[in-house]
């Protein structure tokens, strides 16, 4: 008996549409080179209003971005490439250029002839030419030596400059460091076993740090201590300073080469009882830090408020007014309810610390207005008095968490939603992660605009004198001004059917198929002499 058969060939689905593709790819032929192809999620090449060309695949997760830079090339320069978030490498110019990888935990940037890299926890690495702080030096010398640092966990630490602060060691068993923080250098071995360090002519050894130290050297400065019972340090007609069953009692007498009414004194039997004597300024403390009290009457003299300063008690009630320096001029804080601050130029309210926050800030340079209800709302206002080259007059931020984020920078702005991250502005952080939760992104800069939709999907561009817009695959415009008037293009169906409508001048009608489309051309109609646009302060994650 017969065994029934299948009204179809076994392989007629996959060789007929074999066929048929292979068909259709030779009546339609293929996109011209370095035409847009818009085929998102997979592959994406777009010329964009700034000038620009961008790559994108699988969504976003593999970008490259081509520029033609003003006064520097006729060619498109790359910019930045990156298998986000794992690597990338991005142009940030000029003479610097950045690669960041595992973000955010390391990058390794470029600036001029110096290098900073980090990958934290693990590595810090610094360079630089010795004379990278002379005005006048000469970059091109052939012969310059360099500065570094370098430190590895676990503690090993190597640095060197022209200074002669050379450091090399590995925590805790050995290390010699020169030049550090106030000290001519520092010595240790099996720390806190040993350890030495030179100031001057003197030298400090310390034997089980913080136990036991003392001094040798030919200066007349005393320096010794078994603690935690006793120690003293001194030079005579300068400062004496002591301790006795630490923290118990500890005392000091400075500036004893002044004046008596100019000397400054303190004394405290912590916690119990603590004073403090500068000049005309006097404190109180008692059961430190929790309460204490502080005046100066000195500005009354010029016309001004005293000074007056109360913790009751520390940190939850302070209350602080007037005094002869800006940055004391009034605070009052009922700690987590209420906070004030003003300073040099500064006022700052909180509410429900540390949830809302108000400042106001105001210098020579600047003005800034910020407002913050952690995490959800950030709000602030930028205003330069003297605007330069990437940091433009006006700059503003605005988060709402997680729905949107918007930022201006000069003329340029962004809007996106949503917006999951919670952290304050940070270019690296969002060019690398952006893209997996904005739903939609549009970016305006004068006449240019721009949008993108979650994976790319949708797109748009558009300048003064070219809109082009199009969803992946499926459709696709584009409208220009030609030689008598509007030319309107239209793509369907990866490009297979494309069509002209307008200016007569264009020769209206079918365009020849340009798989898989849309085909638009690379470069953009623009008026003979049109200047080169500037790419836009977004185009790879932050201003450059």
């Amino acid at each position: 008996m017969a065994t029934p058969s299948s009204p179809f060939p076994r392989c007629w689905l996959p060789s007929r549409l074999l066929g048929a593709f292979a068909l259709l790819a030779a009546l339609a032929g293929c996109a011209a080179p370095g035409s847009d192809l818009h085929l998102a999620p997979f592959a994406t090449r777009l010329a964009t209003a700034d000038g620009g060309t961008e790559f994108e695949g699988l969504g976003g997760m593999l970008f490259s971005r081509w520029e033609k830079r003003p006064l520097i090339a006729s060619t498109p320069q790359l910019s930045a490439y990156s298998l986000r978030p794992f690597y990338g490498w991005r142009n940030l110019g000029p003479d610097t250029e950045r690669y960041d990888f595992l973000v955010p935990l390391g990058f390794w940037k470029r600036t001029g002839d110096s290098v900073n890299s980090l990958l934290a926890p693990l590595y810090y690495y610094r360079s630089a030419p010795e004379d990278w702080r002379d005005k006048d030096r000469d970059s091109d010398a052939s012969e310059v030596k360099r500065e570094f640092d370098l430190f590895v966990v676990p503690g090993l630490f190597w640095s060197k400059n022209r200074r002669g602060a050379d450091k090399f060691g590995w925590f805790p068993f050995a290390g010699r460091l020169k030049d550090i923080a106030t000290y001519d250098q520092l010595d240790f071995l099996l720390f806190p076993l040993y350890s030495k360090v030179q100031r001057g002519a003197d030298t400090l050894t310390n034997i089980l740090w913080p136990f036991f130290g003392f001094k040798t050297g030919k200066s007349e400065k005393v320096h010794w201590r078994v603690w935690p019972l006793v120690g003293r340090k001194a030079l005579p007609g300068r400062f004496e300073r002591g301790f006795a069953l630490w923290p118990l009692f500890n005392w000091s007498r400075e500036r004893l080469d002044k004046p008596a009414d100019q000397q400054r004194f303190t004394f405290h039997s912590w916690p119990l009882f603590g004073w403090h004597q500068d000049r005309t300024y006097r404190s109180i403390t008692s059961i430190w830090p929790f309460f204490g009290f502080a005046w100066d009457p000195r500005a009354k003299a010029s016309g001004g408020e005293p000074f007056r300063a109360l913790d009751f008690p520390w940190p939850l009630v302070r209350v602080q007014s007037g005094g002869a320096r800006p940055a004391a001029d009034e605070r009052l804080r009922f700690w987590p309810l209420y906070s004030y601050t003003k300073a040099d130029g500064l006022k700052w309210w909180t509410t429900a610390w540390p949830l809302i926050h108000r400042q106001i800030e105001k210098t020579e340079t600047h003005e800034r207005a910020s407002f913050y209800v952690l995490p959800f709302y950030q709000h602030w206002d930028l205003f330069r008095h003297k605007p330069v080259e990437d940091y433009p007059e006006v700059e503003r931020w605005r988060r709402l968490w997680p729905l949107y984020r918007y930022e201006r920078r000069g003329d340029a702005m962004r809007l996106a939603f949503p917006s999951l991250s919670p952290l304050a502005r940070s270019s690296v952080f969002d060019f690398y992660y952006g893209w997996i939760w904005e739903l939609f992104a549009l970016e305006r800069e004068g006449s240019r605009t721009k949008h993108r939709s979650w994976l790319g999907l949708y797109r748009r561009e558009a300048d003064a004198f070219e809109q082009r817009t199009s969803i992946s695959g499926l459709w696709s415009s584009r409208h220009f001004e030609g030689p008598a008037g509007q030319v309107h293009e239209t793509s369907l169906l990866f490009g297979l059917i494309r069509w002209r409508s307008g200016d007569p001048a264009a020769g209206p009608g079918l365009l020849p198929p340009a798989f898989p489309g849309p085909g638009w051309p690379s470069e953009w109609s623009r008026p003979p002499g049109t200047p080169r646009p500037k790419p836009s302060p977004f185009s790879i994650g932050g201003p450059r």
